[in-house]
C-alpha cells in the first residue's frame, strides 16, 4: 500500500470536506453529447456495447427514449455524470472507510467514491504563502485520466475493468477542462491555527459569493442546470456552433490541466475584494458573461478532446 505523506494526508482529508464536483449534470452532459457527436462509427459501436455492459446500466438507461440510437447516446451522455452519482449512492463509501465485510458488486473493483480523482490541487498564492505542502500527490484526476487511457482499448486489459472504467475517463476530462478543479487558492489568512499549514479554498469550494453560495458552484452551474435530454441536445448544439471543432486538437491532458490553471489564475479569481461569510463576493455582470463564455469555451474542447481520444484507443 502506498504511504501517504503526513501533510499530504492531511491536504487530501481537507479536499474532501464539502463539495467537490466540476461540471454539474448539464456541463457533463454537455461535454459527452459533443463526445458523442463526433466518435467514428467504430467507436461509437464499441462505447455503446461497452456501457450496455456497465454493472450500473439499468441507472444509466433511466428516461431513455425506445429509439435504439436515442437510446444509445442517452446512456452515453448519462455515464458521464455516474462518478458523481456515486458520491450520494449508500452503496458506494468514501474511500478506505468501507467495512472489512462489505458486498463488493459485480463488475466493479471495490466500493469507493474515489472523491479525489476528481481534480489536482495546483496551488497559487497571491500573497506569498509557501505551497511546498500543496504538491498534487497521485492519485489525482491526471494520474487516473492517463492510466484509463493506456487500459481502455487494450487487449491486454479485463474487459469488466475497461466498462468500470469508461465512465470516469468521460466524467474526469470533463473534470479538468473546468478551471477550479485545477486550482486552488491559498492566503495567509487560510493558515491552520493548529497545524500552521496553509489550507487553501478547496478550488473556490471555500470562497463565498452573494447569490450563487460559492465560487466552485457559481462556476460548476454556468450553463444551466437542466439535464433532460432535449435541453442538453440544444445546449450542445449551440456550444458546437459557436466552437467549431479546431484543424487540430492537443491530446496531452497535462497541457488541459495547464490550460485550466492559467484560466482559474487569470481570470477565475478576478472579482475583487470579499469572499468570506462576512463579506461575501460580488461577481459583476461583466465577469458572469465572460465565465459563461470561458464555461462554453472549456465544454466544446473537452467534448472534442474526449472524442479523439476515444477515436484512437477505440478504432
Amino acid at each position: 500500500m502506498r504511504k501517504v505523506q503526513p501533510i499530504a494526508a492531511y491536504l487530501s482529508l481537507l479536499n474532501l470536506i464539502g463539495p467537490a464536483s466540476a461540471w454539474n449534470g448539464t456541463g457533463h452532459r454537455a461535454v459527452a453529447f459533443i463526445a458523442y457527436s463526433n466518435l467514428t462509427a467504430k467507436a461509437r459501436e464499441r462505447v455503446n456495447k461497452m456501457l450496455e455492459m456497465h454493472p450500473d446500466i439499468d441507472l444509466l438507461v433511466e428516461d431513455a427514449s425506445d429509439d435504439p440510437v436515442e437510446r444509445a447516446r442517452h446512456i452515453f451522455v448519462t455515464a458521464a455524470t455516474w462518478p458523481d452519482k456515486i458520491k450520494s449512492d449508500d452503496r458506494f463509501f468514501e474511500d478506505g472507510s468501507a467495512p472489512d465485510d462489505v458486498d463488493v458488486l459485480a463488475g466493479f473493483p471495490d466500493m469507493d467514491r474515489h472523491r479525489n480523482w476528481h481534480f489536482i490541487d495546483n496551488a497559487f498564492s497571491p500573497d506569498g504563502v509557501n505551497l511546498t505542502s500543496f504538491t498534487p500527490v497521485p492519485p489525482t484526476a491526471l494520474s487516473q485520466i492517463n492510466a484509463f487511457r493506456k487500459q481502455i482499448g487494450n487487449s491486454r486489459t479485463d474487459a469488466a475493468v475497461q466498462v468500470f472504467q469508461l465512465p470516469w475517463l468521460l466524467h474526469l476530462i470533463g473534470d479538468v477542462h473546468q478551471p477550479l478543479h485545477c486550482t486552488t487558492r491559498v492566503l495567509k489568512t487560510q493558515i491552520d491555527r493548529r497545524t500552521h499549514l496553509p489550507t487553501g479554498d478547496r478550488g473556490g469550494n471555500k470562497v463565498v459569493v452573494r447569490g450563487s453560495g460559492n465560487l466552485h458552484s457559481f462556476w460548476d452551474d454556468c450553463l444551466g442546470r437542466s439535464e433532460t435530454d432535449e435541453f442538453v441536445a440544444k445546449l450542445a448544439t449551440f456550444i458546437m456552433d459557436s466552437n467549431p471543432k479546431p484543424a487540430t486538437l492537443d491530446l496531452d491532458t497535462q497541457q488541459w490541466i495547464d490550460e485550466s490553471f492559467k484560466i482559474g489564475k487569470a481570470v477565475v479569481y478576478d472579482f475583487g475584494p470579499g469572499g468570506t461569510k462576512d463579506a461575501p463576493a460580488v461577481l459583476s455582470d461583466a465577469y458572469k458573461l465572460n465565465a459563461k463564455k470561458i464555461a462554453r469555451d472549456r465544454v466544446a474542447q473537452a467534448g472534442y478532446r474526449l472524442a479523439a481520444v476515444l477515436n484512437e484507443l477505440l478504432n
